[in-house]
């Protein structure tokens, strides 16, 4: 048996020894924790922001074919703000860098006509311009307090310069509505520039931050030095952990002291402690799987999100046809087919005699009505094989498939003829048209979109002159 000086000595060592264990397991565990909060953070920040910037690209595309005017852009970029707080508005710029229109405009209206003024907005606008790629400005303050960032978007038709797409987030919404709030709850967070002047912060009311437990992370978007930097809260861990490892060291003292048996307690409540720290893991593995399933959720929203604005850039919202985006598509396809496989195939262009004359006497209601009963007339005409489209206003364009003879496509344009038979009613009253079909043959009548479409205007021109509600075949002849 130790002496009592030898044998408090040791008890001394080792609770000195277990309180070390737990300091330093206590400090491991934060480490982590605010590693896999750093990661959770940054992800959640990039996702939006990529979410955010593919957005404003699918805008430019379809702003440079055409498919996005003022009031669409109003109506979607409203809606889309709404959903998205951390974004101030967007904004519509033009070519010479004037201001054209910005998501609520009934807020927004002084700046409209508006030249770009502030020397940051200007850099990003000339750099996206000359790269042709998405840029992100610096932070900067153009309203006092509230620092802010842009991304510009640049609109280019082929090489011509059409504008650019701006999106303006807010630094402090941006954490405050973007960030998780698992992350929120357990640490204080703030986003700094590089000169690491604090652009925005989260921390929560009482809470202490732990200077000690500090990680900073650059950002790859927006970039330009702008760094998250997250900061553990003081918890109660650490001091509950040095008390209860104190009692029980102390226990054991008194224990040993009097007899062996204590020696089975120790080890008892060392068990004890170890499986509360795999109940500690295993929460946080729990944590981690449950945000990796909700980041897998946001990139399937996001992937549904963007399939239902492509099938919007190829569709005309009126009468449900593929719009000519869409045919040019098509069109291109079964020319390059047909130049392999050497098949023949025919376009048709049609358009509704007497249209103008409907679309004054009864409205433009009236006018939507024939088109969309029209465009239901020429789908029962031809076959599931065989593709049709609105072109817009009042002139559609339908490709037959290959394997028509001349014969086989004198009566698909005779049912067409058959199917304007019937008036259309409209209110209780009757409207009647016709369509004038200008018929070609490709490769023969045009080996390029273009020459194609020119030969299809010229027979569709023939026939108006025939005295409409026919169709014409292209005659190289007569079109010299």
């Amino acid at each position: 048996m130790l002496g009592p000086a030898i044998f408090s000595a040791a008890l001394i060592a080792a609770l000195v020894v277990l309180i070390g264990f737990v300091r330093q397991q206590s400090r491991a565990e934060q480490l982590f924790g605010l590693q896999r909060a750093m990661q959770v953070a940054n992800e959640s920040l990039q996702l939006r922001l990529d979410g955010n910037r593919n957005f404003l690209e699918l805008l430019a595309r379809m702003r440079a074919t055409d498919q996005l005017d003022l009031d669409t852009f109003q109506q979607i970029e409203s809606r889309y703000v709404v959903a998205h707080p951390e974004l101030i508005n967007f904004t519509w710029v033009d070519e010479r860098l004037l201001i054209q229109s910005a998501s609520s405009l009934e807020t927004n209206r002084q700046i409209v006509g508006l030249p770009i003024t502030l020397p940051e907005s200007a850099r990003a606008a000339d750099i996206a311009r000359s790269t042709r790629q998405p840029v992100y400005t610096r932070p900067f303050e153009a309203i006092q307090d509230n620092p802010s960032f842009e991304i510009w978007v640049p609109v280019f038709h082929n090489d011509h310069f059409l504008g650019l797409f701006v999106g303006v987030y807010s630094a402090q919404q941006f954490l405050d509505y973007v960030m998780p709030k698992e992350v929120v709850l357990e640490n204080q967070i703030q986003l700094l520039d590089v000169r690491r002047s604090v652009l925005a912060t989260i921390q929560q009311s009482g809470a202490v931050p732990n200077v000690s437990l500090r990680l900073e992370q650059d950002l790859v978007q927006p970039g330009d030095g702008m760094r998250l930097e997250l900061t553990r809260y003081d918890g109660q861990f650490w001091n509950w952990g040095i008390l209860g490892a104190t009692a029980m060291v102390g226990g054991l003292a008194l224990a040993m002291l009097i007899t062996m048996t204590s020696l089975r307690r120790e080890v008892a409540e060392r068990r004890r402690s170890q499986d509360r720290l795999n109940e500690i893991n295993r929460n946080l593995e729990a944590m981690v799987s449950e945000r990796t399933a909700e980041l897998h959720e946001r990139y399937r929203q996001l992937d549904e999100a963007r399939g239902a604005l492509e099938q919007i850039a190829y569709m005309d919202v009126l009468t449900a046809l593929p719009n000519r985006r869409r045919f040019m598509e098509t069109l291109e396809r079964l020319m390059m087919q047909g130049g392999r496989r050497r098949e023949r195939f025919t376009c048709l262009l049609l358009d509704l005699d007497r249209f103008k004359q409907i679309n004054e006497s009864f409205g433009h209601d009236g006018g939507d009505a024939l088109l969309v009963e029209a465009a239901a007339r020429f789908r029962t005409s031809i076959r599931d094989s065989d593709f049709v489209a609105r072109l817009g206003g009042d002139e559609f364009a339908i490709l037959l498939s290959p394997g028509y003879d001349r014969e086989g496509v004198d009566t698909v344009c005779q049912r067409i003829i058959d199917a304007f038979a019937a008036p259309i009613v409209f209110n209780e009253q009757v409207m009647r048209t016709s369509p004038s079909i200008g018929v070609v043959l490709c490769p023969d009548d045009g080996e390029t979109q273009e020459s194609l479409l020119k030969s299809a205007d010229i027979a569709l021109d023939r026939a108006r002159h025939a005295g409409r509600n026919t169709w014409c075949w292209f005659d190289h002849a007569s079109s010299r």
